[in-house]
Order: structure tokens, then C-alpha cells, then sequence
């Protein structure tokens, strides 16, 4: 609880400092850099200790959709700070709502969304589409739609694979760990640990159509687990070579 005290305060003051610079800037190149250097300070505030496996199986350039497994509120941060790659998501619209951080959300090229709307939704996700390649960015999902509470892997919409089909891009899955426990669901005391992200092959998409966008769905959800199941063993790894590693040290920068 004590560790809430601080790290929050700390996260919204410099959101806001994100949020207003985005908000200046627009979706270049400097902006791209001041995105990565905040998701970097949130998720080592929090006491995630990054574990990261695979980017060599990321393909040249930006042309692709990343999909991965969604188990805390960290996650995004954690996969902008990781990745070596320009990164476009869709959130919910109340996230840009919020003044100056959601202004620089919208300005940066992230894309609000409305759930409850099916037709609003899927403008969105056209819109997402016609920003990534006008802005050269990989677009990730998280396509279970909210955080797993247990940790199991919830059944998959079909806007990632749509957006995928679309842009004509290949698909990355992705697994996560350990960010349930740094920061699990409804919780708002972070607990320092290791996280794991384990990229996968990308999954061609050429052949595909709407009318086999199921079947597609179905092997991309099953490489994601895949991964995910790859994440966990590299935190049993780490857990193994770092023995003695405490939460304090995890929470170091």
C-alpha cells in the first residue's frame, strides 16, 4: 500500500507531462520517444523487471499487427517500453477523455473506441488501419477484450484479425507474464516482480478472407498461448538464475 502513495502521484504528473508534449508534437518521431520513455518509468515504477524474448522474429519495419494475452493494466505500457517498434493500440474512448494525457493519446495516433457500439467500433478499427499506414506503426490488440483475473486465456474478438486482413499485415503474437502479479485486476498497490514477453513467429495472413477469418482467429489465438506458456517457463528460468532477487531490487530503474 505504501508504494501506491508514491508511484501514482508520481505516474499522473508525468502523464500529464507525456499528454502535453504528445499533444504538441503529433505523431512523430520525437513524440514516439517520449511515448516509450514514459511507458519505460510506469512499468519500473511499478517493479516490473522485463524479461524479453524473440525480437529477432519481429519483422523488418512496421508493417505488422501485434496480438497478445491481457492480464494487468501495465501491460500496455510494458509492451511500448519493450518492443523496438512504432506502436498504435485502440482503447476505450474514456481514456482520451481524460484532459491533456487522453489529448495526447488521439494527437500521438492512438485510436478511441466504442465498445457497446458495434458499428462505432468498426469505424474505429478502419480508422486504426488508415493510421498505421499513414503514420508507418504496427497496431497492437489485446484481443480478449479485458484482463484475465485467474490468468486463463479469454475467447478472442475478431477486430485484431479484421485489422490484420485489411492492412494485408502478418500477425505477432505475443505472451505476457508476471504483470498479473506486479499489478493484478482491481488492485492498486503495485508488487515488484519479473515479467516475461515472448514473441512469436509471424502468422501470414495472405489466403485469408472475412469468410476464414475464424479459422484464422483459432491460430492465432493458439500461438498466443503458445507464447504465453513460453513467457511463464522464462519466469520459472529467471526465477531459477535470480534466486535471491528481492522486490526492491526488482523496483530499481
Amino acid at each position: 500500500m505504501l508504494r501506491a502513495l508514491w508511484v501514482w502521484p508520481i505516474a499522473i504528473v508525468s502523464g500529464l507531462l507525456y499528454g502535453a508534449a504528445a499533444a504538441l508534437i503529433g505523431a512523430r518521431d520525437h513524440a514516439d520517444r517520449i511515448q516509450r520513455g514514459w511507458c519505460r518509468l510506469i512499468s519500473r515504477l511499478c517493479g516490473a523487471r522485463v524479461v524479453l524474448d524473440g525480437t529477432e522474429r519481429l519483422p523488418a519495419g512496421n508493417h505488422f499487427v501485434v496480438v497478445s494475452n491481457h492480464e494487468s493494466a501495465i501491460d500496455p505500457a510494458v509492451l511500448i517500453a519493450e518492443l523496438p517498434r512504432r506502436l498504435r493500440f485502440l482503447a476505450k474512448r474514456a481514456i482520451f477523455q481524460l484532459p491533456i494525457f487522453g489529448w495526447g493519446m488521439a494527437r500521438i495516433g492512438h485510436v478511441a473506441v466504442n465498445r457497446t457500439d458495434k458499428t462505432k467500433a468498426a469505424t474505429a478499427l478502419s480508422q486504426a488501419v488508415r493510421a498505421v499506414r499513414d503514420q508507418d506503426a504496427a497496431l497492437f490488440f489485446f484481443p480478449e477484450g479485458t484482463r484475465s483475473t485467474d490468468g486463463s486465456l479469454l475467447p478472442f474478438k475478431w477486430g485484431a484479425v479484421q485489422a490484420a486482413l485489411e492492412n494485408g499485415a502478418p500477425i505477432v503474437p505475443v505472451g505476457i507474464a508476471g504483470t498479473r502479479e506486479v499489478l493484478p485486476k482491481h488492485a492498486w498497490s503495485p508488487r515488484p516482480g519479473p515479467v516475461a514477453l515472448s514473441i512469436g513467429a509471424p502468422i501470414e495472413t495472405a489466403g485469408y478472407t472475412r469468410a476464414t477469418r475464424d479459422a484464422l482467429m483459432a491460430r492465432v489465438r493458439e500461438a498466443v498461448d503458445a507464447q504465453r506458456g513460453r513467457a511463464r517457463a522464462l519466469l520459472k528460468q529467471e526465477s531459477r538464475e535470480r534466486p535471491g532477487a528481492t522486490g526492491q531490487e526488482a523496483s530499481s530503474p
